[in-house]
């Protein structure tokens, strides 16, 4: 099953495994350098020595081994059963998606299922910290996190490290948040039951009210409906909650292509920013209602 929410090439694991090592710059390629760059993070790829960042002493560089294959060990060592899903790019970027078979809720529907996702981020040249996310991944679909606004602290914390201290412990206490993730499950989906007891006779309208308040969707529309249609008539015989039409703008913006096919090469950090101000305004309604009336009154006034 695909749970893919990075527009990252996927991998395997092993494949993320290669040798990496700090090293002198100059013992390494006989270049002189200044202190903020004595050092880089070589990589043995195909058998070529790869530099892919330049650091100072003070740098920590922990291995893919220590993050990646640490959690699989741990995951499997408590008994928790997961699917994965690696992403790489360059050598550099790095995540995983580990969907835990735990703590499924039914939202709306017991077809609509969504489970509590790990997801893991690292990079060896500096453009990703280290960051080690809880969230929810909707069985049903293959679109991105379910990520709530209000209150996320609490839904999707979030742990982040640059050292390797702070790396170790996040992953030292990976099972006692795992534990109290599954055990607060239900308050957590307390929002997502919510909007999926909020059915809407003219959902179009809502939709496009959500696209105009927060300005995401704008060039997918037809994709949007079009996945609405299509799960509502799969789970609730054609009828439309704010659920729904959550996820389907969800859907859009993790699976947006070109008229061409390709890809969007968004960053995730774009992505999950346009995830929440959906879901923020989805949740707010009418408030997002109001602002459509008056976004609309500025533009009469503008005229």
């Amino acid at each position: 099953m695909q749970f893919k929410t990075s527009n990252l090439p996927s991998c395997t694991l092993q494949e993320m495994l290669f040798p990496v090592e700090m090293a002198s710059i100059s013992e390494k390629l006989g270049l002189d350098t200044i202190s903020s760059t004595e050092f880089g993070i070589f990589a043995k790829i195909d058998g070529k020595d790869v530099l892919l960042n330049t650091c100072s002493s003070t740098y920590e560089l922990v291995p893919n081994e220590d993050i990646f294959l640490a959690v699989e060990t741990i995951l499997i060592g408590a008994g928790i059963k997961f699917e994965v899903e690696y992403g790489m790019s360059q050598h550099s970027r790095f995540y995983a998606n580990f969907k835990l078979k735990v703590g499924g809720i039914s939202i709306g529907n017991k077809g609509d299922l969504i489970f509590p996702v790990l997801r893991i981020e690292h990079s060896y040249n500096g453009l990703w910290k280290y960051k080690l996310t809880f969230g929810y991944f909707r069985l049903i679909c293959s679109n991105g996190l379910v990520v709530p606004v209000e209150g996320k602290e609490e839904v999707n914390f979030t742990i982040t490290g640059k050292h390797t201290a702070k790396i170790l412990s996040s992953l030292s206490t990976l099972l006692e948040k795992i534990t109290f993730f599954k055990i607060n499950n239900s308050k957590f989906a307390t929002k997502f039951v919510e909007v999926a007891e909020r059915w809407v006779e003219k959902w179009e309208d809502r939709v496009e009210a959500v696209i105009e308040a927060t300005g995401v969707g704008k060039r997918g529309f037809d994709q949007i409906t079009a996945k609405i249609r299509e799960e509502a008539h799969l789970l609730n015989g054609g009828k439309v909650n704010d659920w729904l039409i959550y996820n389907g703008i969800n859907y859009h913006i993790f699976n947006a292509v070109t008229d061409s096919g390709k890809v969007y090469d968004t960053a995730l950090t774009l992505r999950r920013d346009a995830d929440r101000k959906v879901w923020d305004a989805i949740y707010k309604y009418p408030k997002t209602a109001d602002l459509k009336r008056k976004t609309k009154k500025e533009k009469a006034v503008e005229a």
